[in-house]
């Protein structure tokens, strides 16, 4: 999701964790330190969510750090 400040967010919603998550997220982690580090496709960031009330906190928290 692209907020209006430029900032690029990757949520994943879940329902629950599992154990396959933790690859995942570590994958997701390392691919957005390495799209930052590079620098040409913006400012991106990893959440996990799982709840809709977490996800909209989520992008409040994100749209109000970044402007």
């Amino acid at each position: 999701m692209k907020l209006t400040n430029g900032q690029i967010l990757l949520i994943e919603a879940k329902g629950r964790n599992e154990e396959k998550d933790d690859a995942k997220w570590t994958a997701a982690k390392r691919w957005v330190a390495a799209v930052n580090t590079w620098g040409k496709l913006g400012t991106w960031s990893h959440h996990v969510c799982f709840s809709a009330d977490e996800a909209r906190a989520t992008i409040d928290s994100s749209s109000a750090n970044a402007s």
